[in-house]
């Protein structure tokens, strides 16, 4: 079923929920991909569930699309929206507190796929 949305939706791929999870999930990394096919489809086909949650999902989408979470601000506002959701954040594993206070660092260090993380060196006349 969930390699059949990939070509539903003509993007996205599954993948394990976690390194040791049985549990599979349907992801989608781009944003515009998310925008232009899974966030049109369920405004025209609304969900029954998670309503709320999804339409706080699509602000995030298309206000990162719009490069607002660049801004010290805009990125407050988009992880609190995101902290919001899914019974406000409770099975997550940094608090709402801990993302905003250090912003930079936290955007440095998330992963972009489970296990992960992105770093980037100065190089060149950059180092100085």
């Amino acid at each position: 079923m969930l390699e059949d949305l990939c070509g539903f939706f003509g993007c996205g791929f599954v993948r394990p929920k976690g390194p040791n999870s049985p549990v599979l999930t349907y992801s989608v990394y781009n944003l515009r991909d998310l925008e232009e096919s899974v966030i049109t489809f369920f405004e025209h086909h609304p969900l029954r569930v998670k309503g709320c949650d999804f339409t706080k999902f699509a602000l995030i989408v298309r206000a990162m699309r719009k490069k607002e979470h660049l801004d010290p601000s805009g990125f407050e506002r988009l992880v609190r929206l995101a902290y919001g959701k899914n019974a406000n954040g409770k099975q997550r594993s940094r608090s709402l507190e801990a993302v905003l206070a250090g912003s930079s660092e936290t955007a440095r260090q998330a992963p972009l796929f489970e296990g992960v993380k992105i770093q980037s060196d100065l190089h060149g006349d950059m180092q100085s």
